[in-house]
């Protein structure tokens, strides 16, 4: 087959973006991004350690930071512990995946920007944007998220997921006054409010239970009226699908799913930075192995269950619990259990993929100096 790039990589978020930086050198790789750098996302941008170590291989995360924080009340309703050994840090995430693109390109990664993808074959390795123009590869990795069209492609119908909405607020506290609340005040999921920069909040929840899904908006809104208080102006929320449920297929023909598209997020807590990563290195690493005659792409599956999914499958299971945010909520209470549960929950990292991560990140000391506010340095 005469292709127009080795891997055709559909999404530049994390997943996209890992997955394009480890393929560059070693193939031909087509980033397709549906918008112009650097745009809005949906997302809280927060970063725990494990991300934090994935991201800093790639990119100089201290542009992109936009606030951190040492104290986490994490509880359910009125009752809550103060958690000091959970640092956490928010992210940019328009300037983040920004930098990693560019890195990625800077690699040697061709990212076409406003490419909007209409339709995926996934057997013949087949893309169409939307102007008609069809590009052929010899793998593509879906890395659109969790209602994109190449996990569209791949599942038909959707399957079950949970459902978010955040909000940015204006709040005046000194940031020492301003500690990260996680709140299990809602079956199957919780509300939260994280530093966002100076004088802003980012405010949300989430729920896997869809008889929460309709009254989200307004239990969102009499929850920050509580916790926070008045926010002058109403906020303005954005909606967005969280995969907690995974999907029936992540691999047809030559085609892979990774991160939300696979529906790799945190089954737990939702989270989906760390999952996108490790996901879109082991596909890079899975498609480099095909394109050299080693594997089918078709092993891509078992690695990930045998791997990530196998990882998550103790938090997939208690996340099912009716009565898991009360779990949690007790769990963190004493001092001992914060410190081991938040190890054990929120910093496990997959001990091994079947094949050493770290190998795959080459060094690149171009990268730690990128400027990702610099218009010499866009990816398009």
């Amino acid at each position: 087959m005469l292709a127009d790039a080795d891997v055709i990589v559909v999404g530049g978020g994390p997943a996209g973006a890992m997955a394009a930086y480890q393929l560059a050198g070693q193939a031909s790789v087509m980033v397709l991004e549906r918008r112009r750098l650097p745009r809005e996302k949906t997302c809280s941008g927060l970063l725990s350690a494990k991300s934090m170590r994935l991201l800093s291989q790639l990119i100089d995360l201290r542009p992109v930071l936009c606030g951190g924080f040492n104290e986490t009340r994490i509880g359910k309703g009125g009752m809550s512990a103060r958690h000091r050994h959970a640092p956490m840090w928010i992210a940019d995430r328009s300037q983040m995946d920004f930098a990693l693109l560019a890195a990625a390109a800077r690699r040697g990664a061709r990212v076409e920007e406003e490419a909007r993808v209409r339709r995926v074959w996934p057997e013949d390795g087949i893309v169409e944007l939307t102007s008609g123009q069809r590009l052929r590869a010899r793998a593509i990795v879906g890395a659109d998220g969790a209602t994109g069209v190449t996990s569209r492609a791949l599942n038909g119908e959707l399957p079950h997921h949970a459902v978010a909405m955040e909000a940015r607020i204006h709040d005046p506290r000194p940031v020492a006054d301003r500690p990260a609340i996680i709140d299990f005040a809602v079956p199957r999921g919780y509300f939260w409010a994280f530093p966002h920069g100076r004088e802003v909040l980012a405010v949300g929840g989430g729920s896997a239970d869809p008889r929460v899904f309709a009254q989200l908006r307004a239990s969102l809104a009499g929850w920050v009226q509580q916790r926070i208080g008045s926010t002058g102006a109403q906020p303005l929320w954005h909606a967005y699908f969280v995969p907690f449920s995974g999907v029936r297929r992540l691999v047809a023909g030559r085609t892979l799913l990774a991160g939300d598209a696979g529906g790799l997020a945190d089954p737990l807590l939702g989270e989906g930075i760390a999952y996108a990563l490790w996901s879109g290195a082991l596909a890079a690493e899975v498609c480099a192995r095909h394109l050299r005659g080693q594997v089918e792409l078709s092993s891509y599956a078992g690695v990930v269950r045998g791997n990530i999914s196998a990882f998550q499958k103790p938090l997939r299971l208690v996340s099912q619990l009716p009565g898991a945010g009360t779990l949690i909520a007790l769990a963190v209470q004493p001092l001992s259990l914060r410190r081991l549960g938040w190890r054990k929950v929120v910093e496990r990292c997959p001990q091994e993929f079947g094949f050493d991560l770290q190998s795959l990140w080459a060094d690149d000391p171009g990268i730690g100096a990128l400027d990702v506010g610099s218009p010499a340095d866009r990816v398009g």
